[in-house]
């Protein structure tokens, strides 16, 4: 399998190397020594009861069998990185297929124990902390809705328990929002409202999470692609497209019918091709690369990374995913399922300057979760045994 690999890989080192010498001619946006995560604590969230992951790098992959607490390591990962925001908490429900329910946060906490606080502690690279306590307590508003009328008469009612978020930052700082959820009983159907109080404070840096199963929407997809043209910095992405794509002239905001969408020019077509008629693996490499340039000093978290990518493409697409992280400056969680994508990242991080590079495995024993993690070394030693760390 190392064999093909490596065959794999010299088949797209020419635009490896394209990729690099595109990077080269950019600045970094910050000092790539620094992480915001170098290591994280989470206890009594979703499946995972306690779990603590170090040291993490610049790219951080997560793999392990199902229902080890991959997902839910993301998913704590968002909320953390969104300081005390109760949208988040409905957000990940959401991703999740979980819709509102009078029962709303039970499905946060550990084993659906709703008395035990859930706990997430981070340190950065310079030894600073910032944490976040999520908490339940009796809502103390119930509202007659101000739409009372023969037309509308319905009840605005909360939903028993409102969820507390507590968040202290690296300056010991700290900052708390109650979310309510309201029950809106109307003759025509029930509808869902939230209310914070306070409003929250903007988060302390950039973070997007792209699931499994998302390929992108398009408006953010064009407001991210914006972004990186005013910045003359789009030339990485159509590059790292072509790795996918090699027919792939430019890319090109174009409006039809109102609707704003990036096209891509591909030689032997007489007009430009919507993207999301592009193909899976371009679509999900570009969702990865505007993501990674629009959170700029931040995090990108990212579920099932090599979903809809080749494996013999993955050397390459690590490669830009590397480019792209020491540019923007940008730290990435990622989960996996693929002995391929691990391979391959571990080949392409090899061949760079610096391996800020780690794997990490979940496993559960005796109950209890727990992460085992690789540098360069140990991957080393365990792929050539060769010995299954994908758990």
């Amino acid at each position: 399998m190392k064999k093909k690999q490596k065959s794999d890989y010299s088949l797209h080192k020419n635009k490896i190397n394209v990729i690099e010498e595109v990077a080269a001619h950019y600045t970094p946006v910050s000092d790539k020594r620094s992480l915001l995560y170098k290591s994280f604590e989470i206890h009594n969230f979703r499946c995972i009861k306690f779990l603590c992951i170090k040291p993490l790098e610049r790219v951080n992959l997560i793999t392990g069998v199902n229902n080890v607490g991959k997902t839910s390591l993301l998913e704590a990962l968002f909320l953390h990185m969104g300081a005390a925001n109760p949208e988040l908490a409905l957000k990940i429900d959401y991703f999740r297929g979980l819709g509102l329910t009078e029962n709303q946060w039970r499905t946060l906490f550990w084993q659906f124990q709703k008395t035990a606080p859930i706990k997430m502690v981070c340190k950065n690279s310079k030894g600073e902390q910032r944490s976040l306590e999520i908490s339940l307590k009796p809502s103390a508003e119930q509202l007659l809705d101000e739409k009372n009328s023969k037309s509308s008469a319905g009840l605005l009612t909360t939903m028993g328990q409102d969820i507390v978020l507590n968040y202290v930052d690296v300056n010991k700082k700290s900052s708390a929002v109650v979310g309510t959820i309201f029950i809106d009983k109307k003759v025509d159907g029930v509808s869902f409202k939230i209310k914070m109080a306070p409003h929250p404070l903007p988060p302390p840096f950039p973070g997007i999470l792209i699931m499994s199963n998302n390929l992108g929407k398009t408006d953010e997809e064009v407001e991210r692609f914006s972004d990186l043209r005013i910045k003359r910095q789009d030339e990485l992405l159509v590059e790292a497209l072509k790795i996918i794509e090699p027919r792939l002239g430019k890319l090109e905001i174009l409006s039809r019918q109102g609707v704003s969408m990036i096209h891509g020019y591909l030689n032997g077509y007489d007009e430009p091709v919507p993207s999301p008629l592009l193909g899976d693996g371009v679509k999900r490499v570009m969702s990865l690369i505007l993501a990674i340039g629009y959170a700029r000093n931040g995090v990108v978290l990212i579920d099932e990374i090599e979903n809809g990518i080749h494996h013999s493409k993955m050397p390459s697409v690590w490669q830009a995913i590397a480019e792209a992280c020491d540019l923007f400056n940008t730290q990435i969680f990622a989960t996996t399922h693929s002995a391929e994508c691990i391979l391959a990242a571990h080949d392409a991080y090899k061949k760079r300057s610096s391996y800020d590079f780690r794997l990490h495995r979940l496993d559960r024993i005796n109950g209890e979760i727990k992460a085992a993690t690789y540098d360069q070394e140990t991957l080393e030693g365990a792929l050539s045994i060769p010995l299954e760390v994908r758990g």
